[in-house]
């Protein structure tokens, strides 16, 4: 049922305004029916935020591309994205430093 309910936002949200490429109504439906509860929610946002011009097209890309390793559809259409998550998540992590309270 939330992923008919999202599908059909993402329709009506995004009816009058050109997603930026390559993002397609398709590719977004699907991922938000593949992303984790809060995630989706997050994009849900930031299509409201798009469609009403408070988020410009890079700032919703930067977005999307920060949830590619969690989408197989997103994934499909943001491979660079994909790998360069790898390679960072590959690295491995220094010690943790915490600043001494002043």
């Amino acid at each position: 049922i939330g992923a008919a309910k999202s599908a059909h936002e993402i329709q009506s949200l995004l009816a009058a305004n050109e997603l930026p490429k390559p993002l397609t109504n398709e590719v977004l439906e699907q991922a938000l029916s593949e992303l984790p509860t809060g995630t989706s929610q997050a994009l849900q946002s930031c299509l409201s935020a798009f469609q009403i011009k408070r988020l410009s097209p890079q700032e919703l890309l930067a977005f999307v591309r920060s949830v590619v390793p969690q989408s197989r559809a997103l994934q499909s259409v943001f491979p660079e994205a994909q790998v360069s998550m790898g390679d960072k998540l590959a690295m491995p992590l220094g010690p943790l430093v915490l600043a001494a309270p002043s």
